[in-house]
């Protein structure tokens, strides 16, 4: 196409206000740029999903990130600034790549929430530390048709970080579950897994 351009253009007739040769740079830097190029910012609705697949509220987000709440919404409702686009990608990378093929939260019914907890063998109250809830909202939501969409994928999210293997270990030794630790190695736990996945 680069080779071509300077025939399209000689062709083309000049934009008002503009010499042909200026529109010829204009257009070379767009038809010119390889194939593999990245956009300099990133869809904010790509963002919404992506963060809605993990689970998290614009806030979490904006804690992570080290940005303020508004700035994530105005993200969702345009674009993600250049400057941001890295440390965005850094963060929620597996989801926007999910959210990019079209994948959408799931919804989780109560029984499959409990399940998932009993699999995992957790109490409820070591569940609803986890997940930031009161047991009765936790309970409320193993009796539900549905969980909420958001509350869903962080669980989901959640148990599948309790699945992976922790590195280092091998064999039968290997922890699987969080209710073999005690509160304090569980909240050790949680973090060093959650920097893991950042």
């Amino acid at each position: 196409m680069c080779g071509k351009l300077d025939k399209i253009t000689a062709q083309a007739p000049p934009v008002s206000g503009r010499s042909v040769s200026s529109q010829t740079r204009s257009r070379a830097r767009v038809d010119c740029m390889p194939p593999t190029a990245k956009p300099q910012r990133l869809s904010g609705a790509l963002l919404r999903a992506a963060r809605e697949l993990r689970g998290w509220s614009q806030q979490r987000v904006a804690e992570e990130l080290g940005a303020g709440r508004g700035s994530v919404a105005a993200w969702e409702r345009g674009t993600v600034a250049a400057q941001w686009r890295t440390t965005v990608e850094g963060l929620l990378g597996e989801e926007l790549a999910r959210a990019e093929a079209g994948e959408q939260p799931q919804p989780m019914t109560g029984t499959e929430f409990r399940g998932l907890r009993e699999g995992a063998g957790l109490s409820r109250e070591e569940l609803a530390i986890q997940l930031g809830v009161s047991v009765a909202t936790l309970s409320d939501w193993e009796i539900s048709s549905e969980l909420p969409l958001a509350r869903a994928a962080e669980a989901r999210h959640l148990f599948a970080a309790m699945k992976s293997p922790e590195p280092g270990r091998a064999g039968s030794d290997e922890r699987t579950s969080l209710s073999a630790y005690t509160l304090a190695e569980l909240a050790e736990e949680i973090a060093r897994r959650a920097r893991e996945e950042s």
